[in-house]
């Protein structure tokens, strides 16, 4: 069954996918790209700590922390196989933590939480 051209000139004209010029479009384009990235976990974090979209993000009821992580820990096998250059890089970006900043976080004080979105303090756009 084919979709006819009313339906596709409907979907396209929605405000919710019609595209908005200026920062209202950036947001537009933020959130498809994070939806692109559903199957690539570590860059659809990356993105979204980069521009603060989605807004909606919530702390899942198994989230062992209140804030969202600043970066993500060096894994076991990373610490068995190249221990020097691990250590390396602690030293010069600090401990391996979550809440240890990342080489691109430009917000020194504050990361973003789960209920402080969206253009608030700790956004590395901010």
């Amino acid at each position: 069954m084919m979709t006819s051209a009313a339906t596709i000139t409907a979907y396209q004209t929605s405000p919710g996918v019609l595209y908005t010029p200026g920062a209202a479009g950036l947001v537009q384009i933020a959130q498809q790209k994070w939806i692109a990235l559903f199957t690539d976990g570590g860059t659809a974090w990356t993105e979204w700590r980069r521009t603060c979209v989605p807004q909606q993000i919530q702390a899942g009821p198994a989230a062992i922390q209140p804030t969202v992580p600043r970066r993500w820990q060096y894994s076991d096998t990373e610490y068995s196989v190249n221990r020097l250059n691990v250590a390396a890089a602690n030293e010069a970006q600090g401990a391996d933590e979550f809440d240890t900043r990342a080489y691109f976080d430009r917000s020194p004080t504050a990361a973003p939480t789960y209920a402080a979105i969206g253009g608030a303090a700790g956004c590395l756009g901010d």
